[in-house]
């Protein structure tokens, strides 16, 4: 099922003579550096919506690839035309970060869109606000065009959304004055001091640009668990000014990475409780 060369997918079997080892155990390989096509239904399956139509599978797989190394990804397009439905189901290697990652994407604002990512578990009540922002960003999409064909489509990007929005989700922080941005920086990178102190000046230096910073916030590495660690939390004067940052650096490249943004509760960004 991985595509070669980007539009033929590889079929591989096992012989017609193969005879399995029939020993009890469930076995699951993995390739590192393969990420496969193939999305297994599970507990660790995880839906990520209302992506920006210009995104591609490798700007996706970028930004996603920073809360761990993927074991599969599927990109949902549009038999007919090739384009992207707005939303994709991925794994990771390691199923622990699934949460995380859960927790980390929901809610960032890219390219003016607002990311519903949860587990793709089906059974249970949907976010009502996740259906809304994903339904009407399909809505704006597929049905634009009223003919019967346009209408099918969309009627189907629509079903296939709301199924895969049958699990709660986190509720998304609205705008404050604390801007979170994310994929931004390595772990190595702030662990060496020069580098700590260049990544903090340029963007102070950066985000001066479309507010009043008032503080910038960078975790480091230490021993035990660093509360936002990887994540940079700028604190602005005003709501006003953290949302015209937010335009501005989401989407951008820093480096060979895509900026992502949220925002945080100004209350956990003064108790340091930033993995809320």
């Amino acid at each position: 099922g991985i595509l070669f060369k980007g539009c033929l997918p590889l079929k591989i079997r096992r012989p017609k003579d193969y005879v399995p080892l029939n020993d009890g155990k469930n076995r699951q390989y993995h390739v590192p550096g393969i990420v496969s096509t193939q999305v297994e239904d599970g507990p660790n399956k995880i839906f990520i919506g209302n992506l920006p139509p210009g995104l591609n599978d490798l700007e996706v797989k970028e930004f996603l690839s920073a809360y761990g190394e993927l074991k599969a990804f599927h990109m949902v397009k549009d038999i007919g035309t090739g384009m992207t439905k707005g939303y994709a189901f991925f794994t990771y290697v390691n199923p622990d970060v699934t949460d995380e990652a859960c927790k980390g994407l929901n809610g960032i604002e890219l390219g003016g869109k607002k990311l519903v990512c949860q587990r793709a578990n089906i059974g249970a009540k949907p976010n009502a606000a996740a259906v809304t922002e994903l339904l009407g960003g399909v809505m704006g999409g597929g049905m634009m065009g009223l003919g019967g064909l346009g209408m099918i489509q969309g009627m189907a990007s629509i079903n296939a959304a709301a199924l895969a929005l049958q699990t709660t989700g986190l509720n998304a922080v609205g705008a404050t004055k604390i801007l979170v941005l994310q994929n931004m920086v390595s772990i190595d990178e702030l662990k060496d001091d020069n580098e700590y102190k260049e990544i903090l000046e340029e963007v102070r230096d950066e985000l001066q640009n479309h507010g009043r910073v008032e503080k910038v916030v960078i975790p480091r590495p230490a021993e035990g668990k660093v509360k936002g660690l990887g994540k940079i939390f700028i604190k602005f004067a005003s709501v006003d000014d953290a949302q015209r940052a937010e335009r501005n650096v989401s989407g951008r490249k820093f480096g060979e990475r895509t900026v992502l943004t949220r925002y945080l509760k100004e209350n956990d960004f003064a108790k340091g409780e930033f993995d809320e």
